[in-house]
């Protein structure tokens, strides 16, 4: 069924909700909104989409579940909106929004949305990580703590992406870092312990990553494709379902990009 006839130029979506962005900057949304996650001002489910940004929006963040999103306007500045019971909103307390508020004045250039934390990425290669801690998602020492924090990890971040619970980013030398849960050894470093400081999950040249649950996946410089983690359902690509706690080349050149869900990857 089409939803919208023209002028929609990305999408995002949550487990019940979803936000899209028009040619003209504008914000749009529909769905579940018991959190106020639409970011009309009401808690009231929408059957169509309705305007929340009129413009300047450039570009959006994954919708978080059913708690929220996050996403970017003109001149680098992040906004959130929805559930903030772990200060995952961003904007360091606990109060559910249910219109958007702005979190970051200037200068981001990427915004995501794990489970219960968010992220962004600035134009100086500075990272921040923001929200619940659980399993050390946030890079800051502590893998376990079930509490919010917001920290900045120092600049040389060129890409990075978040799953439920875990974070990846390349740095400027094209080595990839992680942390957070690490049940199926995604990190690399042949420990299945939660991670809570980053540490090396794969000696890459790599310029793009992506994250989900229990895998990660990257492309090379030279456009091969490789991977590790959870391989249960095959999500790896590589012909078998062996977790790989050591980085497999699944495709040998021409990859352009790739992402990453649950229990599946796709590439182009």
């Amino acid at each position: 069924v089409m939803v919208v006839s023209s002028g929609v130029v990305e999408v995002s979506t949550g487990v019940y909700h979803t936000y899209f962005r028009k040619t003209d900057g504008s914000l749009w949304t529909f769905g579940y909104n018991g959190y106020g996650q639409l970011g009309d001002g009401t808690i009231e489910n929408r059957w169509s989409p309705v305007q929340i940004e009129t413009g300047g929006v450039v570009a959006l963040a994954d919708c978080s579940y059913e708690h929220g999103t996050k996403y970017l306007k003109e001149g680098g500045s992040v906004w959130a909106i929805g559930r903030s019971n772990e200060a995952q909103i961003g904007d360091g307390e606990f109060t559910q929004r249910l219109e958007p508020v702005e979190i970051h004045s200037s200068n981001a250039k990427l915004v995501s949305s794990g489970y219960r934390f968010g992220q962004f990425l600035l134009n100086n290669g500075e990272l921040w990580a923001f929200g619940n801690r659980a399993f050390g998602v946030l890079g800051d020492g502590f893998p376990m703590m079930d509490e919010w924090s917001r920290v900045k990890i120092p600049g040389g971040v060129v890409d990075y992406d978040v799953g439920d619970s875990l974070s990846s980013f390349i740095d400027v030398s094209g080595k990839i870092w992680g942390t957070g849960f690490n049940e199926h050894d995604y990190s690399g470093n042949k420990s299945r312990d939660a991670l809570g400081k980053w540490v090396i999950n794969a000696e890459a040249n790599a310029t793009k990553v992506a994250s989900s649950h229990y895998h990660s996946l990257y492309i090379d410089r030279n456009g091969s494709l490789w991977g590790l983690g959870k391989n249960t359902q095959g999500q790896l690509g590589v012909g078998d379902n062996e977790d790989r706690n050591q980085s497999v080349r699944i495709v040998e050149s021409g990859v352009a990009d790739v992402s990453v869900g649950r229990d599946f990857s796709i590439f182009l």
